[in-house]
């Protein structure tokens, strides 16, 4: 008996089906929103039905490094908006002549109605002059916001009934426009989630962070704040020793906290060489008794005894702490002395790593 060759299986070409241009375009725009704008863009020459799709794609997310000049940075994004209804875009500026055009940009975006989702660096050395758009303080459908490097403008009116997030890094405002970074905060109805890093000037200004919504807030020790919070879980801080006398107030603001991630750092400015005295109640506040489950300090200041005092107070006043976390590199004897501490909470377990 002859055995049978098998047959190896070939594709026509011509037989080949391309099932995600069978896609409906909405499917296609939606897929190509979660590439980089880059890849997105290259998708065009794959055919003829390929060759604008990427300019119906609700997001944009751009850095200008890849433009040779201004004027082939200012067609691509202008071109774009005209083209596409954006919900979200990430911007990362490096030309310094570009304000007046982003103004316009913003000011069309905001009009829409449907930006949800602004990531905006200014990477300009000399940003004094990037000051935001003014439409952005009134952007009425706005989820997340994200600004880099940005000069907060001296407003009136500010209000943003959807804002959910809101991330300020490397953020100036003058004495004046203090009363406008407190507005982006009270006049967002719904936000829950805050950051604030290494804002420049008047740090000597107290800042008030006044919510109803918030839950969560990172800050470092750029700005000096009062916090007023009664739905805040999770604080994640980085204080100077001088301004640890705020820590007392900021707890008793925040009844439902469960969280409080702390870290300590001697003051850069060396202008206040005294060291806070903590007056803590006598009448823990409400969240030690009935909410607060973890502790973590972070990068311990040796030998500072107000570091100490306020370990004692927590473990010696959190009737249901869980969880006390000290970094691996603390002082031996700093750590024995924190084992052999008595705690409120009998499930507290003190965790060095």
């Amino acid at each position: 008996m002859v055995g049978r060759k098998k047959k190896t299986k070939t594709c026509d070409k011509g037989s080949q089906e391309d099932m995600i241009s069978k896609l409906p375009d909405p499917l296609i725009s939606e897929i190509l929103y979660h590439l980089p704008t880059k890849d997105a863009v290259s998708t065009s020459v794959l055919s003829t039905k390929w060759r604008n799709h990427w300019q119906c794609v609700p997001g944009l997310d751009l850095d200008s490094r890849a433009f040779s000049n201004l004027d082939a940075f200012m067609r691509f994004v202008g071109g774009f908006l005209e083209s596409s209804m954006i919900r979200k875009l990430r911007l990362s500026n490096h030309f310094p002549d570009s304000i007046t055009f982003l103004t316009l940009w913003f000011d069309v975006l905001t009009a829409q109605r449907r930006i949800q989702h602004l990531d905006l660096d200014f990477a300009i050395y000399n940003y004094y002059d990037n000051v935001i758009p003014q439409s952005i303080y009134t952007c009425e459908s706005l989820v997340h916001l994200r600004l880099c490097r940005a000069v907060l403008a001296i407003t009136e009116f500010i209000f943003l009934p959807c804002l959910k997030i809101m991330h300020l890094d490397c953020c100036w405002y003058s004495k004046e426009a203090t009363s406008s970074l407190e507005k982006l905060i009270s006049a967002s109805p719904v936000m829950e989630d805050l950051t604030i890093f290494n804002m420049y000037e008047h740090r000597e200004k107290v800042i008030q962070v006044r919510s109803n919504t918030l839950k969560r807030i990172h800050i470092d020790h750029s700005i000096q704040v009062v916090i007023d919070a009664p739905l805040l879980q999770c604080l994640n801080a980085k204080f100077t020793k001088s301004d640890l006398d705020m820590l007392p107030t900021i707890l008793e603001s925040c009844p439902k906290l469960e969280s409080l991630i702390l870290e300590l750092v001697k003051d850069p400015s060396r202008k206040k060489n005294t060291e806070a005295k903590v007056m803590f109640s006598t009448v823990p506040p409400q969240c030690l008794v009935s909410s607060l489950k973890y502790v973590e300090l972070k990068r311990l200041i040796p030998r500072y005894e107000g570091e100490i005092e306020l370990v004692r107070y927590l473990l010696k006043n959190s009737t249901i702490l869980e969880t006390l976390k000290l970094e691996k590199k603390a002082m031996r004897a700093f750590i024995k002395e924190v084992v052999a501490m008595p705690r409120c909470s009998s499930a507290c377990k003190v965790l060095v790593l």
